[in-house]
């Protein structure tokens, strides 16, 4: 804007001239385009040309019909041409208000609370853990195996879900997943409410689309149930059984959803309500967790013959779902089958070799996998074949 070659002389600026700039849409821009072009011109001028911006018009001021674009003008300023653009003007288009501010562009926003802002994982509060060595191994080994059931039915979701959705649940689903397995280390094992926090805030920054957001609501209101308890020890199974049944009500509450609709609440909320009764009826965690399994692959293998009432597969005709599970609701069970193993092998004296012997060959190469997360997933091995379910034992 400052050129003085021959034929393309523009404006002589000098430092601390003072402007106006003047951003006008061409016609088919919208406002957020708009808006950013002027932040970036304010910023040019202020940061690159050392001039003063002392009036800025943002607006539709002189259209090519609907042109995509924008045209930038700028009007070198005195005290008499300042008045003149101050003074009062007739036409309702004309902006009432141009003053720059001089509040920084960029206002760093409020600190949100621990477990919301899932760019900051939860630390650990100084007080002492409230689960024992050996209880946070079990969860670190829970954690891993509910995630490698997740990433081996990757494909199987993606195919589902290629059927009775929009092709990104195995993916997405995957994503969380992975972060979880390469995060779960450095969680606050022996704190449960940081913990669950922390869970979220890992499934938070990796998935994206819906499962993303409802996962992040059913772990949010899980460790919400859990604080209101004010553990002063390892949460109980009813402690646990309550905050899963509040997690998968919150999902319903705000995903708008129930049972039925086929979604994954239809594995979810079963295995909640089961594990309440379970626990209620005097069974321990382990017990009450095989149990809500059991109930999410029934759940989840009812979809098969649902229409769906939410989400992407409310679009897709009837004749074609028959036959194909809700994918969310399948993913539910597989980590919630690999939980149950662990909690029954978390409950049940095993040494390392015997545990070694039970897991089959071709789960020994997996990278990172420990001998008690192979023997989770070895217990029940699910094969999925042409969208039918059908388990082998090991």
């Amino acid at each position: 804007i400052t050129s003085q070659e021959e034929g393309r002389a523009y404006l002589c600026l000098a430092p601390s001239q003072r402007v106006a700039l003047l951003l006008n849409n061409l016609g088919g821009s919208t406002p957020m385009e708009v808006s950013l072009a002027t932040r970036h011109a304010i910023k040019a001028l202020t940061n690159d040309y050392r001039v003063q911006v002392c009036r800025c018009y943002c607006g539709t001021f002189m259209t090519a019909l609907d042109m995509a674009g924008i045209s930038i003008s700028i009007l070198k300023l005195d005290d008499e041409t300042l008045r003149l653009l101050d003074a009062p003007a007739a036409p309702e288009a004309w902006p009432r208000c141009a003053t720059v501010s001089d509040v920084p562009l960029m206002v760093p926003p409020p600190a949100l609370p621990m477990g919301i802002d899932v760019s900051r994982m939860p630390t650990a509060p100084s007080s002492p853990p409230l689960l024992t060595v050996e209880q946070q191994r079990s969860v670190c080994c829970a954690l891993q195996a509910a995630a490698f059931a997740v990433i081996r039915l990757e494909p199987q979701l993606t195919m589902w879900d290629t059927q009775a959705g929009d092709g990104d649940c195995g993916t997405t689903l995957k994503a969380g997943a992975e972060v979880v397995l390469a995060d779960c280390t450095s969680y606050p094992l022996g704190h449960p409410v940081p913990l669950v926090q922390s869970i979220g805030c890992s499934l938070a920054r990796a998935m994206g689309g819906t499962s993303g957001v409802l996962y992040h609501i059913f772990i949010s209101a899980a460790a919400a149930k859990l604080n209101a308890v004010q553990l002063v020890s390892a949460p109980t199974a009813q402690v646990i059984a309550d905050a899963f049944i509040a997690g998968a009500e919150m999902i319903s509450r705000y995903g708008g959803a129930t049972q039925g609709d086929r979604t994954m609440l239809d594995a979810m909320m079963p295995a909640a309500q089961t594990m309440r009764t379970a626990v209620l009826r005097g069974a321990s965690l382990a017990a009450a967790a095989q149990s809500a399994a059991a109930a999410a692959e029934a759940g989840a293998e009812k979809t098969k013959m649902m229409a769906g009432a939410a989400g992407r597969s409310s679009y897709v005709p009837a004749e074609v779902l028959k036959d194909v599970p809700d994918p969310g609701a399948m993913a539910v069970a597989a980590w919630l089958r690999a939980l149950a193993k662990a909690f029954e092998l978390a409950s049940t004296t095993l040494t390392t070799s015997h545990s070694s012997q039970n897991a089959p060959r071709h789960l020994e190469a997996v990278p990172g996998m420990c001998t008690r997360v192979r023997t989770c997933l070895s217990g029940v091995m699910g094969h999925w074949v042409g969208g039918g379910c059908t388990e082998r034992r090991i």
